[in-house]
C-alpha cells in the first residue's frame, strides 16, 4: 500500500510538471514571436501565433511578398474613426484620411469610438506584418440615403470595405449600394441579436455559396480568447434568419462568442495581407477562396494557445460541425469548415506565384 502510494504521488507530480513545461513552452513561443517584432502588440501577436503564424520564420517569410502593392481600406460607421486618438498606433506604413463626415474635412470625433477601436485591432497587425494600408474614413448619419452614398462612394476607390453597425430595417438603399460596390470585398460582423429576423439587416445578404446573395459581402464570428472554444448562436429560426457566418477568426478582445466585431477586424487584417500580397489586384471572389480553402481546424495548434486548452479545441471542432453539417432539419449555418489560417492563405498564394 506503501509503494502504491509514493507511486501515486509520483505520477501527479510528473502530471504537474508536464503542465508547467507545456505553458512554459507556449510563453516561450509568444514570446520569441515578440522578440522577433519588438513593437508588435501582445494582441496582434496572440492573433498572429492564432492565425498559423507562430514562430518568426513564419513572420519573415510573410512580410517577404507583404509591399508588393498598397491596400486601401474603407472603414464606414457613424461613429467614426479618430486619427488623433490612433497617432501612436499607426506608425509609419498606416494613414488615415476622411472622405465624409460631420464638419468635413475637420471630422476627427477625437475619442476612442468603436470604430477607432476596430482600425487599432486591424492596424497593429497590418503593421506586424508591414503591409502598407490607407484607411478611408466615412462617417455617415443614420439616414439611410448618405449610408448608402457611403457605401456607393467607397466602392469605387477602396479594396476592401468594413462596417460594423447592423443598421436594422429600411435597407433597401444600403444594399443596392453594397451589391453594386462588387470592386470591392465587404467584411462585416456576424450581428443577429434578440427576436429580429435577419432579414431585416444587411448582414443577412452576404455571401451563400449554396445560394442567391451579394457574393463580395462576408460575415465574421470569433473564436474568443474569453470562449471555451464555442462558436456565438447562429439564428435558424425560419427562413427569415437568412444571416449565416462565412468566416471564424481568432480574436484576443473579443468578450466571448458574441463579441463579433473585433474578429471582423482580424478578418479584414488576413484579406489586407492577402491584397498587398499580389501584384496586381485580385478579385474579391479569389479572396473569399482563398480565406475559405485555407481555413482549418488545427487542434493542436489552438491547444497550444493560452489559456487554450485540449478541451477548448474539441469543444470549438464540434461547433464547426454543429454548424457546417447540421442535422436533417436544420440549415448549414456557416461557410467555412474551421478558422482563418493566414499561414496557410500565404502557402497558397506562394505556390500560385512559383
Amino acid at each position: 500500500m506503501h509503494c502504491y502510494s509514493r507511486l501515486l504521488v509520483f505520477l501527479i507530480g510528473f502530471c504537474i510538471w508536464t503542465a508547467s513545461a507545456e505553458t512554459a513552452e507556449r510563453e516561450t513561443q509568444r514570446a520569441d514571436l515578440l522578440s522577433q517584432a519588438p513593437n508588435i502588440a501582445e494582441g496582434a501577436a496572440w492573433e498572429l501565433r492564432m492565425l498559423g503564424v507562430d514562430t518568426p520564420e513564419k513572420l519573415q517569410e510573410l512580410r517577404k511578398i507583404s509591399n508588393r502593392r498598397p491596400v486601401t481600406l474603407a472603414v464606414i460607421g457613424t461613429g467614426g474613426v479618430s486619427k488623433s486618438v490612433l497617432a501612436a498606433k499607426l506608425g509609419e506604413k498606416v494613414t488615415v484620411e476622411y472622405r465624409m463626415g460631420p464638419n468635413f474635412p475637420n471630422c476627427d470625433p477625437n475619442s476612442n469610438t468603436h470604430d477607432t477601436q476596430m482600425v487599432r485591432v486591424i492596424s497593429e497587425i497590418t503593421n506586424a506584418i508591414r503591409i502598407k494600408l490607407k484607411v478611408l474614413v466615412y462617417q455617415p448619419s443614420e439616414v439611410r440615403s448618405e449610408l448608402a452614398e457611403a457605401f456607393s462612394s467607397a466602392g469605387q476607390t477602396a479594396d476592401i470595405i468594413c462596417f460594423y453597425q447592423s443598421y436594422w430595417d429600411n435597407i433597401d438603399p444600403i444594399l443596392e449600394s453594397l451589391r453594386n460596390a462588387g470592386k470591392s470585398l465587404i467584411i462585416s460582423p456576424y450581428v443577429a441579436v434578440g427576436d429580429r429576423r435577419t432579414n431585416r439587416t444587411p448582414q443577412g445578404y452576404a455571401h451563400k455559396p449554396w445560394s442567391e446573395s451579394i457574393d463580395h459581402f462576408v460575415t465574421v464570428a470569433p473564436l474568443a480568447r474569453k470562449s471555451n472554444g464555442g462558436l456565438t448562436g447562429v439564428s435558424d429560426r425560419d427562413s427569415n434568419d437568412t444571416e449565416i457566418i462565412n468566416f471564424v477568426a481568432p480574436s484576443y478582445y473579443a468578450n466571448g462568442p458574441g463579441g463579433t466585431c473585433p474578429s471582423a477586424a482580424v478578418a479584414v487584417s488576413v484579406a489586407c495581407y492577402l491584397y498587398a500580397s499580389n501584384e496586381t489586384p485580385p478579385r474579391p471572389s479569389e479572396i473569399i477562396s482563398i480565406m475559405r480553402e485555407t481555413s482549418v481546424i488545427d487542434g493542436k495548434l489552438i491547444a497550444s494557445m493560452p489559456p487554450f486548452s485540449q478541451e477548448t479545441a474539441v469543444n470549438f471542432k464540434n461547433a464547426v460541425h454543429k454548424y457546417t453539417r447540421p442535422e436533417p432539419s436544420r440549415r448549414r449555418r456557416l461557410d467555412a469548415p474551421g478558422l482563418l489560417n493566414l499561414y496557410r492563405a500565404y502557402l497558397q498564394i506562394r505556390e500560385g506565384k512559383e
